[in-house]
């Protein structure tokens, strides 16, 4: 048996691709499955919400030079109510009457009753890993793209990891100096009835601090910049930072589930939620730091102002939390780094909230057709109607023009698109397995009655398992998963030539691999009532159009017979004569016919004699006698 010690990559050809398959039968020599090691950043600025000290996960090869770096994913809180609640672990919030952080409950009697119990009722997106009671240093398994498997992850399986978790709420952008620069000693008591924003926000300066006390900025060899959601927002706000840190370093991006686009201006609403801000002052240049900054409010939109992308809303949004607006500005991003972007154009973190008439940022039930003059109105939820399908349809084509355009403008991007009801593919380590610090915790979408719309979980294995419908039908010998659109993207995609993966089907979670039971329209009961009640109206107008149409032509049909009779009857004189008329003319005919009958009789035998007299004039005259 062959061992063989080495990278292998996905080829841009398919054919390449089935001779690889060919080659698995050289075995890989795997990597030793170490533990993640868990480190605490040194930066004494480098805090979590709760002051707590961030850190980082790594798992080093001293032969390697190659680094695969990930930033957890988590979305973000932007007000004092929103962050209060997202303190509380989401099913201590359902316990208590709450689910998402938009969502109104008894946060004072939640935490009064649970907080002897805090390593079970504290997010883990608001604090540092240390807080909980788990082993930092035996327990954390790296998966997919840090995984050390080769036959799952060949291309980054002898990479140096590193996995940093999420715990500053702020997309990985908040510079917070609120609390001045000796938050060191500053001991943080939480209060689930402050009326002041009492965490601190410094995803900022835990992104660069990880690679501040990793790197020197000699450092040549090659990174892999990659991040998930709220990761992938922070991943390109920071590439600029990184690239003149790291110039000598040969950088790739990749970012997944990242691409918010501001649908019906909810993500614009949610940051900016107290400040009131006119169409025409958003559409003209003035300063929206100067603006903000004279509320004298805090909210998380004040403490990301200081990161010039965020003072930009050209397109309508903070350009800082959408990636397609940074990546077509070469002042915010290099355009000599190749980046791959993987989503679905159907992302339920913001397509979810539209769907029950709730906007992920506002208050529960504001509509999101009149958001700016009856901001706070009480709305239905969309439901499974023509509503429903047209917010898909108006979802989706909002994500495919922003592609398009953000593809045109920007040379150095590829893209793996699918069209599932999906957000986050993948699970780095085992704190995504049931059980772990984020595993329990289900991306959810509800109605306001409760009944789940949309839910999944994030589940290992997809990175290599979940394939794009590249196929006909059944077939998937041309499909590709992400690992290999991966490889793909590495060996042939640079600045100025990108590779683009897309659904081969082209509506709303068409493709079988999507994670099952992911879709569940409206509460089962209620469908069958609904289902039931169609069912009869439907029948009951077949059966009264039918009677309809079959007394129609019953009384058509005999007034046809009473005319025909009347006709008969008054008028059989007429009928009689034209028949006599009709028969007198025939024999008339007939006799004509007979006539020249006759006639070509007589003229025949008239013939005959001719031919007669002639031959016996010739037999005559040469000495001939005829016989009788």
């Amino acid at each position: 048996m062959l061992c063989v010690h080495a990278e292998m990559r996905a080829s841009p050809n398919y054919g390449v691709l089935a001779v690889l398959q060919l080659c698995s039968l050289v075995v890989i020599c795997p990597r030793a499955a170490e533990a993640l090691q868990w480190r605490l950043l040194t930066d004494g600025n480098a805090l979590c919400n709760d002051f707590s000290q961030a850190g980082y996960y790594d798992r080093l090869n001293s032969s390697s030079t190659d680094w695969a770096i990930f930033f957890e994913s988590g979305g973000a809180c932007y007000s004092v109510e929103t962050c209060n609640r997202r303190y509380l672990r989401r099913e201590v919030r359902q316990r208590y009457g709450g689910g998402l952080i938009t969502e109104e409950f008894n946060l004072a009697r939640a935490w009064n009753e649970s907080k002897n119990r805090k390593s079970e009722v504290v997010s883990p997106l608001m604090t540092s890993v240390e807080s909980f009671d788990i082993d930092l240093h035996g327990k954390i398994e790296g998966y997919d793209l840090l995984s050390t498997d080769c036959g799952i992850n060949p291309d980054f399986c002898y990479h140096n990891h590193i996995l940093v978790p999420y715990c500053s709420s702020d997309l990985w952008l908040g510079n917070d100096t609120r609390f001045g620069s000796d938050t060191a000693n500053h001991s943080f008591i939480f209060n689930p009835e402050a009326t002041d924003l009492q965490f601190i926000f410094r995803g900022f300066v835990i992104f660069r601090s990880v690679f501040q006390e990793i790197f020197s900025s000699k450092f040549s060899g090659n990174v892999l910049l990659a991040g998930s959601s709220a990761g992938g927002v922070g991943v390109i706000n920071h590439l600029n930072w990184v690239k003149q840190f790291l110039p000598a370093a040969d950088i790739r991006v990749f970012t997944e589930s990242s691409w918010f686009v501001n649908f019906h201006d909810n993500i614009y609403r949610g940051f900016t939620n107290f400040v009131d801000i006119s169409e025409e002052s958003r559409a003209s240049n003035f300063n929206i730091t100067e603006y903000v900054e004279s509320q004298n409010e805090t909210s998380l939109y004040t403490l990301i102002l200081h990161h010039e992308p965020c003072n930009s809303i050209d397109l309508g949004t903070p350009c800082c939390i959408s990636i397609h607006c940074l990546i077509s500005n070469s002042d915010y991003v290099p355009t000599n780094i190749p980046i791959l972007v993987t989503f679905s154009i159907y992302d339920v973190y913001l397509l979810g909230p539209s769907l029950r008439g709730l906007q992920p940022f506002n208050p529960p039930m504001v509509s999101y057709d009149a958001q700016f003059e009856n901001r706070g109105e009480e709305s239905e939820p969309v439901g499974l109607n023509f509503d429903f399908l047209r917010v898909i349809g108006e979802y989706g084509g909002t994500m495919n023009n922003t592609l398009a355009t953000t593809s045109h403008q920007a040379a150095h991007l590829s893209y793996y698109v699918t069209s599932c009801f999906q957000h986050i593919y993948l699970a780095t380590s085992s704190l995504w397995d049931e059980g772990g610090l984020f595993g329990s915790d289900p991306f959810e979408v509800t109605n306001e009655n409760g009944a789940t719309l949309i839910r999944h979980t994030v589940q290992r294995g997809r990175w290599d398992q979940f394939r794009l419908t590249q196929g006909t039908g059944s077939d998937l010998n041309n499909s590709v998963s992400i690992r290999e659109a991966v490889g793909v993207w590495l060996t042939t995609a640079n600045e100025t030539h990108p590779v683009q993966f897309r659904e081969s089907c082209h509506v709303a979670h068409c493709n079988d691999l999507c994670p099952e039971e992911i879709f569940e329209l409206v509460d089962s009961n209620l469908w069958s009532n609904i289902s039931e009640i169609f069912v009869y109206v439907v029948v009951g107008m077949v059966t009264l159009f039918c009677f309809i149409t079959k007394g129609i032509f019953f009384l058509w049909h005999r007034w046809l017979l009473r005319r025909q009779e009347m006709f008969l009857c008054r008028s059989r004189d007429a009928v009689m004569g034209h028949a006599i008329y009709q028969i007198a003319d025939d024999i008339k005919e007939l006799k004509q016919m007979i006539t020249g009958i006759n006639e070509n009789i007589m003229e025949m035998n008239k013939r005959l004699k001719r031919i007669e007299d002639k031959i016996t004039a010739r037999c005559t005259n040469n000495g001939f006698v005829l016989k009788q």
